[in-house]
């Protein structure tokens, strides 16, 4: 499964100030996952087997 999402990354201190990233940025990340199930198994769920960011 593709997830896609626009992401602001903002890292403040006890103060409330900013130490990293920008408050104004929205950064797109794209992450894939991968899931499997073992269809002999009375288990009907899925389980993540993978998760990796595209290049």
């Amino acid at each position: 499964m593709k997830f896609v999402s626009e992401q602001m990354n903002v890292v403040r201190n006890s103060a409330g100030a900013v130490v990293d990233g920008d408050p104004n940025s929205v950064v797109e990340a794209v992450d894939v996952w991968t899931f499997a199930r073992n269809t002999r198994a009375g288990d009907p769920n899925w389980a993540l087997v993978e998760t990796r960011t595209p290049q």
